[in-house]
C-alpha cells in the first residue's frame, strides 16, 4: 500500500516546467511544420516566377543580339539608297563612293559584298577579301584587302569587265581587264524583284556568281528609283554570327522569315535543301529537325499565353 502511494505521489510530482517545455516544443513543431509548408509553397511560386523572369531576360537579350547582327545590314541598305551611286554615270565617279562603302563593310563583318546595278546593264561591286579561299579564287595581290568588280559601257556600247584591287589605304594595287567577266545585273532575281517591289527585298538563297558561295541578297531601289542597291550575306556568315549568341549551352535559336523560312541558324548545313532542278531553298523550322524549335514555332501566331513547351520531360521556354 505504501509502495502504491509512493508511485502515485511520484506521478503527481512531475515538474510543471517540464510539462510546459514539452507543450511548447510540440506547439513549436506544429508552427514550424505549418511555416515550412507555406514556405515550400511560396518557394515553388517564387521559383516559377523567377524562371519566367529569367526566360524573359534571355529572350530580350537574344533579341537584342539578333538585332545587333541584322541592323547594320538594314542600315547599309538605307545608306546606299541615299548615296551618290544613282547619279554616278562613270566608273571614276562610282569609285568616289568607296569611303562610304568601306565604312559600311567595316561596320558589319557578315556582309560579303555591296553592289549597285544600273538600268543600262552597268554594275559595280565592292568585295572585302577576308578569306584565303576568295583571295586565291580571284588571284588577289598579297596586300589587297578590297576587290572592286565592274561592268562599264564604253563609247561604242561595249561592256567592259574589270577587276581592281585596293589595299587598306584605298591605294590601287592592280587593275585587270576581264574579257571573260560577263555579268548583267538586270537578269538577276535580286535586281528584278527590287525593281518591282517597294522597300527592301530578301531573296531566296542562291549560288553567288563570283565566289560560288550560297547566300542571300538584300536589295532595294535608290530613293530616286534610278538604280538598285544590294548587299550579300552568306549562309555561313549568318551561321557563324548565330553560333556566338547562345546564352546557355542548350539554347536553340533560329531566325524565321515572314514565310516561315529559316533565315539564320547556327548550323548552315541545315539551313538549305536541294531542289529537283539543282537550286537551293531555305528550309522551314520543322525541316531543321530540332524538336524544341519545332514546338516553339507552333506558338507563333497561336496561343501567346503559352511561353513554355515540354519535350521528353524537359521544359523549354
Amino acid at each position: 500500500m505504501a509502495r502504491a502511494n509512493q508511485q502515485s505521489k511520484s506521478l503527481v510530482e512531475v515538474p510543471l516546467h517540464l510539462l510546459g517545455a514539452v507543450g511548447i516544443t510540440l506547439l513549436l513543431m506544429l508552427v514550424i511544420a505549418t511555416f515550412a509548408w507555406h514556405t515550400y509553397s511560396g518557394a515553388q511560386s517564387i521559383l516559377l516566377e523567377t524562371s519566367q523572369e529569367t526566360t524573359r531576360y534571355i529572350r530580350d537579350t537574344l533579341s537584342e543580339k539578333v538585332q545587333r547582327i541584322l541592323l547594320p545590314a538594314r542600315n547599309q541598305i538605307t545608306l546606299l539608297e541615299h548615296s551618290g551611286f544613282s547619279s554616278a554615270d562613270t566608273l571614276a565617279s562610282r569609285l568616289d563612293e568607296m569611303p562610304l562603302v568601306l565604312d559600311a563593310l567595316n561596320e558589319n563583318p557578315i556582309t560579303d559584298a555591296i553592289y549597285v546595278g544600273y538600268p543600262n546593264g552597268e554594275f559595280i561591286l565592292f568585295r572585302p577579301l577576308r578569306s584565303e579561299a576568295v583571295r586565291d579564287q580571284v588571284k588577289a595581290p598579297p596586300k589587297a584587302t578590297l576587290l572592286v568588280q565592274s561592268m562599264t559601257q564604253d563609247s561604242v556600247g561595249t561592256m567592259l569587265g574589270e577587276y581592281r584591287f585596293f589595299d587598306d589605304d584605298r591605294k590601287l594595287l592592280d587593275a585587270r581587264f576581264m574579257p571573260n567577266y560577263n555579268f548583267d545585273p538586270r537578269t538577276r532575281p535580286w535586281f528584278q524583284s527590287a525593281f518591282k517591289e517597294q522597300g527592301t527585298i530578301l531573296t531566296e538563297p542562291y549560288l553567288f556568281f563570283t565566289t560560288k558561295s550560297v547566300g542571300l541578297t538584300l536589295a532595294s531601289k535608290s530613293t530616286d528609283g534610278a538604280v538598285i542597291v544590294a548587299l550579300d550575306l552568306t549562309i555561313s556568315s549568318l551561321a557563324d554570327a548565330f553560333r556566338d549568341i547562345s546564352i546557355t549551352p542548350s539554347s536553340e535559336l533560329a531566325l524565321v522569315g515572314p514565310s516561315g523560312q529559316v533565315v539564320a541558324y547556327r548550323d548552315s548545313a541545315k539551313m538549305t535543301a536541294l531542289q529537283a532542278d539543282g537550286s537551293v531553298r531555305l528550309v522551314s523550322v520543322p525541316e531543321l529537325g530540332i524538336p524544341a524549335l519545332e514546338r516553339a514555332s507552333e506558338l507563333i501566331g497561336g496561343d501567346r499565353a503559352r511561353s513554355a513547351v515540354e519535350i521528353d520531360g524537359r521544359r523549354w521556354q
